[in-house]
């Protein structure tokens, strides 16, 4: 499932935290809005429960989508109403493509510092 953000101004993304239910792989990635392949963050191998995949990477302005491919299942909220999410004016997350946005969708607690003018 894909979530769609927009980028404000320009951040460094560091990371983010994921819940795997198992054990697996997991390959996070991050689009532009027209399909082009950001960035991408590879956990060779991921165990069940908590853990944070590094991106590392500049997003500039403009807007995206973040979606996963893998073996192992995400957590997510289902009994969520809250879109769109805004995060000091720098991050909006839209929503995602699943039941009407009723679910919160698989990446928590996302770590990103502003890139200075």
């Amino acid at each position: 499932e894909k979530v769609y953000f927009i980028v404000r101004s320009p951040i460094f993304l560091k990371s983010m935290k994921v819940d795997a239910k198992g054990s697996g792989y997991l390959r996070a990635k991050i689009y532009t809005d027209d399909g082009t392949l950001v960035v991408e963050a590879y956990n060779d191998e991921i165990t069940d429960g908590e853990e944070m995949l590094s991106f590392n990477h500049i997003l500039p302005i403009g807007t995206y989508y973040l979606t996963h491919d893998g073996n192992t299942e995400l957590g997510f909220n289902d009994n969520f109403v809250g879109y769109p999410i805004k995060s000091n004016g720098l991050i909006e997350l839209t929503g995602t493509e699943y039941q009407n946005n009723s679910y919160y969708m698989y990446y928590y607690e996302w770590e990103y510092s502003v890139i200075p003018d």
